[in-house]
Formats: structure tokens, C-alpha cells, sequence
């Protein structure tokens, strides 16, 4: 039987879940010692560090053997998004790492020599950074989907925010969508307005396969004369975002009240996807510092003013503790996977069109309780710290 390799569950896999890879044909020679089917992942783009890597495992009595290359895959990517808004879709080919495997089997002949032997190299395969839990993952077991199957072949955002959302009229508000095929799609926003009236804009733009879509959708930077979040004194209620024959629609409501305060959160949730979440809430801002200290004797002409403890490399950081201000339980379940994610940024004082100073910052809290189930709405306190240290010099 000749060597062959399938990567199941489809084309594309997060790099936080197993991804197997299943070798067959794995026969060895007669007489051959120390038998192993081997697996060779292949970074085609030449991103993945210390690549190509290989990994070996005894097969079964069939010739097959089961493989997870997640480990391989699963290192730091830089990932980043758009603000100021200048483009409606912007494209990433960073966040998606393309590779292949390739199936082999190794053995001792009878001559006591190492013998290798390959097939032929997979398709390309795309792996994201991110990854779902043992719950969902269960599920998509019992209903025999996948990640792929449900959000990329399924034509679903990369978001865990819930639709319908209630948004600031000015937030950047952005989805991310990963695409089965390349193909040009209409991109669509419908605003309804109090008065009765509608509008609709579309662009179209080109999708492709192996790469990471950001679409911004806020209505005002797709068309600032016709989709403002007040128009004549006319207040736009509410807008559907879509991709025409791609997605389904994802509606956002617009909260025209005075809020002091207008921060967002910009962090990368579970899907490789980037999340934009309002908050409203008070906020308290302060900074902490850290430093080494080293201690050294007292001079014999020492002084009053003369220190025995020096301070070294003494830094600080910004901090804010900000309220969610007030949302819906969903809203809360998906604001909760900020405390996991490694890559946030807060837009400060954002009240305005492309408004706000950007930073990366910490999540700090390590626990929280949310919600009581005796509400409608919730409100979670977020404490966070620059991702920059200042030195002090």
C-alpha cells in the first residue's frame, strides 16, 4: 500500500486544539526492526521556527497512525488591527500560517542499515493562533462539526460578541472572516432609521483563501453622507452588517445616551478574531512602579542625606480600572474572554469618529463575578496596566 496523509477537519485549525493528521500505508519491508511511521510538517511560508518538523509513532496492525501537529504549530503571532479606519476590508497574511505534511516510514532493513522512505505532500492547510475549549470542542464532536466546518466553511464571523449588540454610535465596530475559497462578495450595511427610512451600502471586494479578513463596519466611514448615526435630526435606531451570499446578518443598536465615559477594548478572542467592546463606565486611572534595590555600607565620611539603599531600574506603568457599564448576559460572556486573551489594546476617550489614543495594555484581573441571574443587565469592573514600561532615569 502506497504511503498517503489527511488532515481532518478541514482546511483550516486553530493552533490552541488538537490537529491530527492520519498516516496510512505505513508497511515497512520483511524482516524490517524498529518500524515507524513518520510525519513531516512543511511551513510553506517559512514561518514556523526550527521547521520542518518531524515526528515519528509505531503504527497499528493496518498501517496507520494518528498524529497531532498542534505543538508545531502553535507559537506567537503578532497580530494587529486598523484604527484609524482607512479601508472598508483589510487583509492579514500573517494570521494565518500555511502548511503541508508529508507521510513517511522509517526502519532497519536486514542489513542492520536506517531506511527512509516519503510520499507525497499534502494540500495546504492553514493553522490560526487561538483555540476552543473542552465544552465546545465536546460539542462539536456530538454534532460531528469542527471549527472549520462551523465558522469557516460555515460563512460565521470570528467573533463572540452576540447579535443583537448595543454599540456606541462612533465605535470602530469590526469582524473578522476567514474564507473556504477565493471569490469577490458585496460587503452591506443597512442603517434604519426613527423616522422609517433606510439606507443601504455595499462594496465589493475580493476574498481569499488563505488569508485573515478585518471589515470594518461602522455605517459613517462606509458612507458618511447617507449613514450617519444622526441624519437631519433623524436618529439611526439600528444597522445590519453582511456579507451578501456569505454570511448572515449581525445587527448592532445604537445607544444615543450621554455616557461620560466612552472607552473600547480591542482583544483577540478564542476564534484568531478581534473583538471591539464598549465601555461605558466610570473609569479610576493611576499607574504602579517596580523596582530592584541594592544595599551597600555606609560610608566612613558618610553624610545625613546619604543613602545605604539604591534604588535600580526602577519603571512604571499606567493603569485603569474601568466599568463594562451595563450589559446584556451575553454581552458579559464574551467581555469574560478578555481576562484569557494575551493581545489587548484600550481606545481611550473615544467619543468621536477615528477619535481615541490607542495603548496595549495588561488584563490584571485574575477572577470576577459578573452577573447575578436575578438581573437583566450586568456590569464587570476590568482593571488593566500599560503593556509598556516607562524608565526612570
Amino acid at each position: 500500500m502506497a504511503l498517503t496523509v489527511t488532515i481532518l477537519n478541514g482546511t483550516f485549525h486553530l493552533t490552541g486544539n488538537p490537529i491530527h493528521v492520519e498516516v496510512t500505508g505505513a508497511t515497512g519491508a520483511p524482516g524490517a526492526r524498529n518500524y515507524k511511521a513518520l510525519c513531516k510538517v512543511i511551513s510553506v511560508d517559512n514561518v514556523l521556527i526550527g521547521g520542518p518538523f518531524i515526528d515519528a509513532k509505531t503504527p497499528d496492525n493496518t498501517g496507520k497512525a494518528v498524529f497531532d501537529i498542534s505543538g508545531y504549530c502553535d507559537q506567537p503571532v503578532e497580530k494587529t488591527f486598523e484604527f484609524p479606519l482607512s479601508g472598508g476590508l483589510n487583509p492579514y497574511t500573517n494570521d494565518t500560517i500555511e502548511i503541508t505534511v508529508t507521510p513517511g516510514q522509517s526502519y532497519i532493513d536486514e542489513d542492520g542499515d536506517l531506511v527512509e522512505e516519503w510520499g507525497s505532500a499534502s494540500e495546504s492547510n492553514f493553522v490560526i493562533k487561538g483555540g476552543l475549549g473542552p465544552r465546545e470542542l465536546g460539542k462539536f464532536n456530538d454534532q460531528n462539526s469542527s471549527f472549520y466546518a462551523y465558522y469557516v466553511s460555515g460563512g460565521r464571523f470570528l467573533t463572540r460578541l452576540p447579535s443583537p449588540m448595543v454599540v456606541a454610535p462612533w465605535q470602530p465596530v469590526k469582524l473578522w472572516l476567514l474564507c473556504k475559497d477565493s471569490a469577490d462578495h458585496s460587503v452591506r450595511i443597512k442603517g434604519y432609521y426613527e423616522d422609517g427610512s433606510n439606507y443601504t451600502k455595499s462594496n465589493t471586494h475580493t476574498f481569499y483563501k488563505d488569508i485573515m479578513h478585518e471589515i470594518n463596519f461602522l455605517p459613517y466611514h462606509m458612507d458618511s453622507t447617507n449613514l450617519p448615526p444622526v441624519k437631519g435630526g433623524v436618529k439611526m435606531l439600528y444597522y445590519e452588517a453582511w456579507i451578501e451570499g456569505l454570511t448572515s446578518k449581525f445587527v448592532f443598536t445604537l445607544d444615543h445616551n450621554y455616557h461620560e465615559q466612552c472607552n473600547y477594548l480591542m482583544a483577540v478572542n478564542s476564534l484568531g478574531g478581534i473583538d471591539c467592546i464598549w465601555l461605558s463606565g466610570e473609569v479610576v486611572k493611576g499607574f504602579k512602579t517596580s523596582s530592584s534595590e541594592a544595599v551597600r555600607q555606609f560610608p566612613s565620611n558618610g553624610k545625613v542625606k546619604t543613602r545605604t539603599i539604591i534604588i535600580a531600574g526602577k519603571t512604571w506603568r499606567r493603569t485603569w480600572k474601568i466599568n463594562s457599564g451595563w450589559k446584556t448576559k451575553e454581552e458579559i460572556e464574551a467581555i469574560k474572554e478578555l481576562f484569557s486573551s494575551d493581545h489587548v489594546w484600550l481606545i481611550e476617550n473615544g467619543n468621536g469618529y477615528n477619535l481615541g489614543d490607542v495603548f496595549p495594555v495588561v488584563i490584571e484581573n485574575s477572577s470576577g463575578e459578573p452577573y447575578d441571574s436575578n438581573d437583566t443587565l450586568h456590569s464587570v469592573q476590568i482593571e488593566m496596566s500599560e503593556a509598556h514600561n516607562s524608565q526612570y532615569v
